[in-house]
């Protein structure tokens, strides 16, 4: 209980409950928000520490403390992938898309291993540049297979394609990994994609793909 690193991983696992709409998500969020708030005045030197706060701030849309803590970890690790990617990642979905694609491609540059959900985001890179072949490319990347966010981005780009056979086939997976999703659409898809105009874009793509999606979500 003493240990700040301890207490800020705790608090990454119920994030990463909470962002991903598991299991009591509700209490998860509660947890996320005491678990890294504790964590940094336990060990507030601590990057690890730090960058768990960061992410914290993005599930919680504190965008402005967000970018702030984003600034200091990255003067800190400037070599680290997975802390670059993650922090890349997060810069990209609350808007900063150039300063946030510029730290992702830095990772990829370096040939190391990193997480492959790092192509949801140059996925959404693309498609909102309505670069959705591109996009598609990026999708087929993301293989995370027991998350619902791979064929629900390829259902997307599918649907702007207007390749429905295809979409159809990932519409199929994608309601076997999440039964309730065309319910649950917009209030899954903006734990992420922080731009509600991007968030309707995605939501349009997956409409045109044949999902039961209504406007009336928003």
């Amino acid at each position: 209980p003493q240990s700040g690193s301890a207490t800020a991983m705790l608090a990454s696992l119920y994030g990463t409950r909470y962002m991903l709409d598991l299991e009591n998500a509700s209490f998860a969020y509660e947890q996320l928000g005491l678990l890294a708030e504790r964590a940094l005045k336990l060990d507030p030197n601590s990057v690890n520490v730090r960058i768990i706060f960061a992410s914290k701030c993005f599930a919680y849309n504190q965008k402005e403390q967000f970018l702030k803590e984003a600034e200091k970890c990255l003067s800190r690790c400037p070599s680290s992938a997975f802390r670059i990617v993650s922090l890349g990642m997060y810069i990209c979905l609350f808007g900063d898309w150039e300063k946030g694609i510029a730290l992702l491609d830095r990772v990829i540059q370096m040939k190391l291993s990193f997480p492959k959900y790092i192509y949801g985001v140059t996925f959404l890179h693309y498609y909102r540049k309505k670069n959705y072949l591109r996009a598609l490319e990026e999708a087929l990347l993301y293989d995370m297979p027991f998350l619902f966010w791979g064929p629900m981005l390829r259902v997307a780009a599918f649907g702007q394609l207007n390749r429905l056979e295809e979409a159809g086939a990932n519409i199929a997976h994608l309601k076997q990994l999440k039964p309730e999703f065309e319910k649950q659409a917009w209030y899954l898809i903006t734990r992420y994609v922080k731009e509600e105009e991007l968030a309707e874009h995605v939501l349009e793509g997956l409409r045109k793909a044949g999902m039961n999606i209504k406007p009336s979500q928003l």
